[in-house]
């Protein structure tokens, strides 16, 4: 007998429980193979919106993907690429995202309800409607991103003004890495 993809895939859905599936595709999407992660998770009726729940992606390489409306809750995105994410909806409640590279994500309406955002990239990245509730906003520099009046910032936060030694000041401090 030949041992096919599909067969293989049968196997791996046979031998393992749900959250095993969930640990072995994300570690396959960590090294390297996200199409097959995906196709993976897809074969075995893991949503993608699902797969990374409470994750170690920390460093992860992951621009351009599509997790809008996913459950990212306590994910560690810690030092990650996330360039051009769409988060829209996102529930990032408790994430870490401390010196991750969040240049031009959309994070429209996205939950990051007590998320760390410490020295995080935020250029152009967008917040509009969404509520950062107790989150860590730390040496992030939120004059370079997008946020509305239903934005809900920290209590007390305050943007620093552009070209304020202050916000000069963030924009050097993010450039280091973690």
């Amino acid at each position: 007998m030949k041992l096919t993809k599909q067969i293989l895939n049968k196997i791996i859905k046979e031998s393992l429980k749900q959250e095993d599936y969930k640990e072995r595709i994300v570690e396959i999407f960590k090294s390297g193979d996200r199409e097959y992660a995906m196709e993976l998770a897809h074969d075995v009726g893991i949503a993608i919106t699902d797969l990374f729940t409470g994750a170690d992606l920390k460093g992860v390489k992951m621009p351009n993907i599509n997790l809008a409306d996913a459950n990212l809750r306590g994910t560690n995105f810690r030092g990650a690429s996330l360039w051009g994410i769409n988060m829209d909806g996102a529930d990032l409640t408790g994430a870490n995202l401390e010196y991750a590279n969040l240049e031009g994500c959309s994070l429209e309406g996205a939950n990051l309800t007590g998320a760390k955002l410490y020295n995080a990239n935020v250029q152009g990245a967008d917040f509009s409607n969404a509520n950062l509730t107790g989150a860590d906003l730390d040496w992030v520099n939120m004059h370079v991103a997008m946020i509305n009046k239903k934005t809900i910032l920290p209590l007390g936060y305050k943007i620093p003004k552009r070209g304020s030694v202050e916000a000069d000041f963030m924009d050097m401090a993010n450039r280091d890495d973690p």
